[in-house]
């Protein structure tokens, strides 16, 4: 045991409980991901392409091949795979008059079911209905581009913040507006289409 006589040791204590209480809250985001990468790693689950997100942790697995000596053959481990479905979920009350979206693909881990990405039931459907919104057309008016569609849609998104900064925007223009709230739930629902097909 070390005594110090001028307090010091009392001094290491106390600074080493207010790092060790930093440094818990780091252990338990490590042990969570820990455990996700153990159990993937007891079933010898490595799926294709198969993604999901427990709060701020993102797992990703891959289809593993795993290799018999015995037989010289490969044998694919399916425990984990992508499952279609159609989950209606509940739509954002800015969104009611645009369109339903569900769940089309569930990540299923044994007898686990992940929901993956929300998407618009119809995405044609959602962009003829949003294209009226003022954001859009004050956009539209502003940058001279067509009508949205699915193949410029990401030019309306990112002039959507880009005319934030802009002197040239109407007054009645910013991120607290109904209509630019709107469009930013609208995209952030869209998107998630291209991001299912990845």
């Amino acid at each position: 045991m070390v005594c110090f006589l001028d307090g010091s040791l009392t001094e290491k204590i106390s600074e080493r409980g207010i790092f060790m209480k930093k440094l818990s809250k780091s252990i338990v985001s490590l042990v969570l991901a820990a455990a996700i990468v153990m159990l993937l790693s007891f079933t010898s689950i490595m799926p294709a392409h198969a993604a999901a997100s427990i709060g701020r942790l993102n797992v990703m697995a891959f289809e593993s091949q795993n290799f018999d000596s015995n037989d010289n053959t490969i044998k694919s481990n399916n425990a984990v795979s992508i499952e279609f479905v159609n989950i209606a979920q509940k739509v954002s009350p800015l969104l009611e008059d645009v369109e339903n979206i569900s769940v089309k693909e569930n990540l299923k881990v044994r007898d686990m079911h992940i929901p993956l990405y929300v998407t618009f039931d119809s995405q044609q459907k959602a962009l003829q209905k949003i294209s009226n919104n003022p954001v859009i057309q004050v956009i539209k008016t502003e940058y001279g581009y067509e009508d949205i569609s699915n193949t410029n849609w990401k030019q309306y998104y990112y002039a959507m913040y880009e005319l934030l900064d802009s002197t040239e925007r109407p007054s009645w223009y910013s991120e607290e507006n109904t209509n630019f709230r709107k469009m930013r739930k609208f995209f952030d629902i869209y998107e998630n289409e291209e991001k299912m097909s990845k």
